[in-house]
């Protein structure tokens, strides 16, 4: 009859698979789920670092510059949404369109920053400052336009343990 490796608990032959009986894989597999879990949390928080504009803040004690991040997002219009532009940029007045193109490539830009800075193990991004920038395209004068985001990442001091009452 079969023994378990982990628990040494004796089983039948179609219940052990890689040495472990049924029992033992189960709380295998949920340990590793566990472990994914924590390592997945841990992940999103190295991601949502801080994120400033400024080179300091009260309270930020940067203890290391690990280098520049940046990101670049270039996007261009369809042909429909750059004949709206051009109405919109003859009769005057607030273009939607554009401003939802640089919103959503000024975010994506702010997310592919925290991404590179968790990589280099940063737990934030100071002095962060964006460009942008017309591309002439094709040969019928369409144009595109790069949104551009650097910053520069650092560690902080930890913080200090609250003391016990």
């Amino acid at each position: 009859m079969p023994v378990c490796k982990t628990c040494g608990h004796k089983t039948g032959f179609l219940d052990v698979i890689d040495g472990q009986c049924r029992r033992c894989r189960q709380e295998s597999l949920e340990d590793d789920q566990r472990a994914s879990a924590q390592e997945a949390a841990t992940r999103k928080k190295q991601r949502d670092a801080i994120i400033l504009t400024t080179e300091t803040a009260p309270n930020l004690p940067v203890i290391q510059r690990l280098g520049i991040v940046s990101s670049e997002r270039v996007f261009g219009l369809n042909a429909f949404k750059d004949m709206f532009v051009a109405v919109r940029d003859l009769a005057g007045g607030k273009s939607v369109t554009l401003e939802k193109a640089f919103q959503d490539a000024r975010r994506d830009a702010l997310e592919d920053i925290k991404t590179r800075a968790s990589e280099l193990g940063a737990d934030a991004v100071i002095a962060i400052s964006f460009t942008h920038s017309q591309i002439a395209a094709g040969a019928i004068h369409s144009s595109m336009v790069m949104v551009v985001a650097t910053g520069t990442a650092v560690t902080l001091a930890p913080a200090p343990a609250a003391s016990a009452p």
